[in-house]
């Protein structure tokens, strides 16, 4: 989907008209922090028809060595009770040609500065079956100014959400596509799900039965059959408990070809699948088995393939997390797995064994203010091409991480 979200770009305006109508008081800024400011506002004032309107700026005079935001604001027009709500955020900083100012930096600065806009815009109907619909857009632009020239980067999202006792629709919409999932190998940018309540409760267990659907692209980088469109569609039976959950899911993939596969036409490919997941507090396990069906793909040229009935094969996957005081010890266990299973790149089969310990518990405990990550794992992998021939790696990997 090439298409741009256009969002009502004049409510910006009109919001600081009307916020600077309003008598300003004292900015608030984060405790511990001192700028030498230039610009101190906040305002509040109501609309009859919107809802309140609230405009914050803040601004700072530029310091050499530092890299904090000359300018910043934000502004909320209406609330969660309005039919329409508006969301703003603006920040400009500076690049490191202030930040080098004075310093013994051996490399010249480049950036010369840097703009984030971030707009949000929800929209609620009247309740329907007991509850709105409402459609959410955002965007996000960000511009880095440098030396050597201009680079702009811009996100954008739609949502349409509906939850009442009857079902819960939620569908989205992004510019930049998510991973489906590890297990296959598509990166989707419309995701949309519907759920309906079956029967149960809290204690004797809840069910519900979704309609999935997904319009995604293949992922991978060094195939002819990368970026290619797929439609994924699956059909799902959950049953929930507190500390149990249960899973029988049906999909389908259906990519289309166009000319990377000669004779293939839309042939399709199926997933039965079967989960149990169990978590009691200090022991977590996964379990899931999935039956998988694809065309039976056959060389006919020097370029190309041909679908030729069907063959099936399964996959499993297991997990079990021990979590302890301090550290949280996990195994996992794959069999089958092939993440271009759907493509006549099928059979590139892996089978994997991983163990990891996280510390990062304990590392917390020692520096709460830095969220300190630690972890060590090991993975030992097999992996069988579709000629049959193996290879084996070991891998041991260290993370450490700290965030500030």
């Amino acid at each position: 989907m090439d298409s741009r979200l256009r969002f009502p770009w004049m409510v910006v305006p009109v919001a600081l008209a009307i916020g600077a109508c309003a008598a300003p008081t004292p900015y608030e800024y984060p405790a511990g922090e001192q700028p030498q400011a230039i610009i101190d506002l906040q305002a509040e004032t109501p609309a009859s028809v919107l809802g309140a309107v609230d405009l914050q700026l803040g601004g700072m005079a530029p310091r050499p060595g530092s890299a904090d935001a000359l300018l910043r604001g934000n502004v909320n027009v209406g609330d969660e009770a309005r039919p329409l709500r508006y969301q703003a955020n603006f920040t400009f900083a500076p690049g490191d040609v202030l930040s080098k100012i004075g310093s013994d930096a051996a490399e010249a600065p480049q950036g010369l500065g840097h703009q984030r806009i971030d707009q949000r815009m929800t929209l609620r109907s009247p309740p329907l079956a007991g509850a709105p619909v409402a459609i959410g857009l955002s965007t996000a632009l960000e511009r880095r100014w440098t030396t050597t020239g201009f680079a702009q980067t811009q996100r954008e999202r739609a949502e349409l959400r509906w939850s009442s006792s009857l079902a819960q629709l939620d569908l989205h919409w992004s510019d930049t596509a998510s991973a489906l999932g590890t297990a296959t190998a598509l990166d989707c940018n419309v995701r949309g799900t519907l759920r309906v309540p079956v029967a149960g409760d809290e204690r004797s267990g809840r069910h519900s039965l979704s309609l999935i659907g997904n319009d995604c692209t293949v992922r991978a980088a060094n195939s002819r059959y990368g970026s290619l469109a797929a439609q994924n569609w699956g059909l799902a039976y959950a049953w929930e408990r507190a500390s149990q959950a249960s899973r029988i899911r049906v999909s389908r993939i259906t990519p289309f070809w166009g000319d990377a596969l000669d004779g293939a036409g839309n042939d399709s490919s199926y997933e039965f699948g079967v989960s149990h997941t169990i978590d009691s507090g200090p022991w977590k396990a996964e379990a899931r088995v999935t039956l998988r069906q694809t065309p039976g793909w056959q060389d006919h040229d020097a370029d190309g393939r041909t679908a030729t009935g069907s063959q099936a094969f399964w996959t499993s996957d297991t997990a079990l997390t021990r979590r302890l005081r301090h550290v949280d010890v996990s195994a996992i266990w794959i069999s089958g797995a092939d993440p271009l299973w759907f493509t006549p790149e099928r059979g590139n089969r892996r089978e994997h064994f991983g163990l990891e310990v996280d510390f990062s518990n304990w590392a917390r405990g020692l520096l709460p203010e830095l969220t300190p990550s630690m972890a060590m794992r090991w993975d030992w992998s097999q992996s069988r091409t579709r000629e049959d021939v193996s290879s084996l790696d070991n891998r041991l990997a260290v993370n450490m991480a700290v965030h500030w």
